[in-house]
């Protein structure tokens, strides 16, 4: 068995898989961009992106990686201008780069990480901001190497992620600061529907995915949708946070329009054989509500 390489280790879900990694003693990297100071990921072994992708493939070779997890991304909430490039750098030329790079390097098995706002309601492939386009874009392009260029892969997709230490301008994060501060939050009517992820269930799905990328060959990069398997609206998970913190909201329902692309019931694809969601979303309020206190003293 080789090493590990994980992009977007400095982020939420990839720190978290990195430390599971470390924390089995399963060898891995994470990944260091062009740019990026080594300070940024002091606590890991890394290998450096230099921008060249035959460079970058010998570092891939000369540290025995042999599976990618793949979990970099950006989003900007402006999609226009210098905030749309840096999406398109980073989620398809920066990909379209590690991807030669694997190829190159010898690289068996790429996890891939997508998003449930790549799809329709009705579950056809309609992404819903250029975030959502250029994931799709990225996906098709693992999908030629899988079945072109002998890669194993998988695109997992993932909702709505949450757990202890996230620290995006995230929904309910908002929403357990503001059962303990008595914020007023300004929101939409709130009937669309989430589907709550909690980071430690999404890490168990990553792990059965490298697995199964270490296995037989898999047909054409399929898509696992990894869900909480609740779906429930914005209104019913503000009511689960005012039950588990004991404190009403304040919440302004309706202060701000659904969004022109707002997703209101997200599609829930093929599971991923192996893993199951194991933790509610009301055990990851309480989760949620603890930290804010611990974090408070």
């Amino acid at each position: 068995m080789g090493s590990v390489l994980v992009t977007g280790a400095g982020g939420f879900l990839g720190g978290h898989f990195m430390k599971r990694l470390l924390d089995q003693n399963i060898p891995a990297y994470a990944l260091l961009r062009t740019n990026a100071s080594p300070e940024t990921l002091r606590s890991y072994p890394t290998i450096r992106d230099s921008g060249d992708v035959r460079e970058f493939s010998g570092e891939l070779e000369r540290h025995g990686v042999t599976e990618i997890i793949h979990t970099a991304t950006a989003y900007a909430p402006d999609e226009t201008g210098p905030s749309a490039e840096s999406v398109l750098n980073a989620n398809i030329l920066f990909g379209g780069r590690l991807l030669a790079a694997s190829v190159f390097a010898g690289v068996t098995g790429f996890v891939n990480i997508g998003t449930f706002w790549q799809f329709a309601e009705n579950g056809a492939v309609r992404p819903n901001s250029l975030y959502a386009a250029t994931k799709q874009a990225f996906s098709e392009l693992v999908t030629y190497y899988a079945n072109w260029q002998d890669l194993n892969a998988l695109t997992l997709v993932l909702y709505d992620l949450y757990g202890p230490g996230d620290r995006r301008p995230k929904l309910l994060p908002e929403l357990v600061s503001a059962a303990r501060t008595g914020k007023r939050i300004e929101t939409t009517p709130g009937y669309q529907k989430i589907v709550p992820l909690h980071v430690d269930d999404a890490i168990a799905a990553i792990m059965v995915a490298l697995e199964n990328v270490r296995g037989e060959k898999l047909h054409s990069n399929p898509a696992r949708f990894v869900s909480g398997g609740e779906a429930l609206t914005v209104r019913a998970l503000a009511k689960l946070v005012e039950e588990a913190s004991g404190k009403k909201l304040n919440v302004d329902w309706g202060a701000r329009p659904y969004r022109s692309n707002q997703i209101m019931e997200p599609y829930l694809g093929p599971g991923l054989d192996g893993w199951e969601a194991k933790i509610k979303i009301a055990q990851g309020v309480e989760e949620l509500l603890r930290e804010w206190d611990d974090s408070a003293r």
